[in-house]
C-alpha cells in the first residue's frame, strides 16, 4: 500500500486516500508539539502525497483543527478531503476562560450537541463501516 493510493466511496463517489493524517498529535493528545513543528508534519506529509485529512474538534481543545486549518489553508480545497467528527465541537473563548494547565491549546473551548439522531437502526458510516464505535 502506498500513502497515494485512493479508494472511491460507493455512495458518495468521494474518492479519498486509504491513509490518512490524524490530527491528534499536532493537536498536542500524544505530547507537545509546536506551531512550527506541525507546520513542518503537515507540509511533509503533504509533499508525500497525503491528501486525507482527519481530525476532531476535542484534540487539544481545538488545537489540532486549528493548525491543520492553517497548514492546509494556501492548499487548493479541491485537491485534498478533510474530516472530523460530528457532536462535540470548539467555540471562541476569552484568555481568562482558559485553564492554566492548557495554555497552549487553541483560544477555543468544547461544547456538545447530541441531539443527532440515528433514522435507520442499519444505517451505517460510510467512511468505517467496521468501525467499533
Amino acid at each position: 500500500m502506498k500513502i497515494t493510493d485512493t479508494r472511491q466511496l460507493d455512495r458518495s463517489g468521494l474518492s479519498l486516500g486509504v491513509m490518512s493524517f490524524d490530527g491528534a498529535p499536532i493537536g498536542n493528545v500524544l505530547g507537545r508539539v509546536t506551531d512550527d513543528e506541525a507546520h513542518e508534519l503537515i507540509s511533509s506529509a503533504w509533499d508525500l502525497g497525503t491528501r486525507y485529512f482527519d481530525s476532531a474538534p476535542l484534540y487539544g481543545n481545538g488545537l489540532g483543527e486549528y493548525r491543520l486549518g492553517h497548514g492546509l489553508r494556501e492548499r487548493d480545497r479541491d485537491s485534498y478531503v478533510l474530516s472530523t467528527k460530528v457532536g462535540r465541537g470548539i467555540s471562541p473563548s476569552s484568555l481568562s476562560s482558559r485553564r492554566a494547565s492548557c495554555m497552549d491549546t487553541a483560544p477555543l473551548e468544547p461544547s456538545f450537541d447530541y441531539r443527532l439522531r440515528r433514522r435507520d437502526a442499519q444505517c451505517r458510516t460510510e467512511l468505517a463501516p467496521d468501525a467499533d464505535g
